[in-house]
């Protein structure tokens, strides 16, 4: 049988150790349940000895081990807060990038929308916690499967596209060999109408701008052998080509004027009206407008050489 001493000094043993176990710093649920399990073994222990008598007449070893008890549970509980509070910002925060990601899926640019993606997934790899069932997860994760799906899906047809409007430019190719404009220019339309109804398969432009490029040809030549056709057809007056004719006559007359100063005005309106019809590429037109211009400088002479 142990003496009232013996029994003091395990009670102070036994206290030692609870005020270590609640002074003690631990991360993780699992070490606080193995901690709480000590200290409430030693809480038994404590009570299994009995009183010291003299020796703690006090009660201070009792104070001691209900603080170190009171400690443990309210650091516990503190723990535990902290965590709850840090797992539902963790949460929220993890909400708000699934809302994002969501986002995305929305988004025409899919080559943005993967960049985006990985930059969200970088985001919550850097978040802790906040997810215990994988729920969010699951649904963040199924985004970028959507996102990576439309991609392959998209993938596949800008490259249906691209060699359907590369078919299109070759067959254009040819089209500026033919003997018949005329036809040329009905293909090239009906395959211009084809192109329309093709969407994708060409980012930079460049089949488009080589398919254009083939029309631009193609109208050229057509409009070259039109003009060629007007300079060799028997030309008649056209009715800006007669109010030019109108305009040269009076021009003439002006320049034969002995007070030129006088006809200033007039010539002026003549200069503005003059400059306002549309010229044609008749040799008329041509005519009239050397003639137009030189009863103009002849004009213009006589002003600056009469006397003040």
């Amino acid at each position: 049988m142990t003496g009232a001493y013996d029994r003091w000094h395990e009670r102070q043993a036994v206290t030692d150790e609870m005020e270590r176990i609640a002074r003690s710093d631990y991360d993780t649920r699992e070490e606080w349940e193995e901690a709480q399990k000590d200290i409430l073994e030693l809480k038994d222990q404590w009570h299994a000895i009995r009183h010291p008598g003299k020796f703690d007449e006090d009660g201070d070893q009792h104070r001691r081990m209900r603080e170190a008890l009171d400690d443990f549970f309210e650091g516990k509980r503190k723990w535990l807060d902290d965590r709850r509070a840090a797992f539902e910002a963790a949460a929220d925060e993890k909400r708000s990038i699934v809302e994002a990601a969501n986002d995305l899926l929305r988004h025409y640019d899919l080559r943005d929308a993967r960049e985006k993606y990985k930059e969200l997934q970088a985001e919550w790899k850097e978040i802790r916690g906040g997810d215990p069932d994988s729920q969010l997860w699951n649904e963040f994760r199924s985004v970028g499967d959507e996102i990576y799906s439309q991609t392959e899906e998209r993938r596949q047809h800008f490259d249906n596209a691209s060699s359907l409007k590369r078919a299109l430019v070759k067959s254009a190719n040819d089209l500026p060999s033919w003997p018949d404009s005329r036809a040329a220019k009905e293909k090239y339309k009906g395959l211009q109408a084809e192109w329309k109804g093709i969407r994708g398969g060409d980012p930079d432009s460049q089949l488009w701008n080589e398919f254009r490029s083939i029309g631009d040809q193609l109208f050229a030549k057509s409009n070259a052998r039109q003009n060629d056709n007007a300079n060799n057809a028997p030309t008649s007056p056209h009715s800006s080509e007669l109010e030019r004719l109108e305009l040269t006559s009076k021009m003439k007359e002006l320049a034969l004027s002995d007070d030129p100063k006088s006809k200033t005005a007039e010539a002026i309106k003549l200069q503005k009206r003059w400059k306002s019809l549309a010229a044609t590429n008749s040799n008329l037109s041509v005519g009239l407008a050397r003639q137009f211009r030189q009863a103009e400088e002849q004009f213009w002479a006589k002003v600056k050489s009469s006397p003040r």
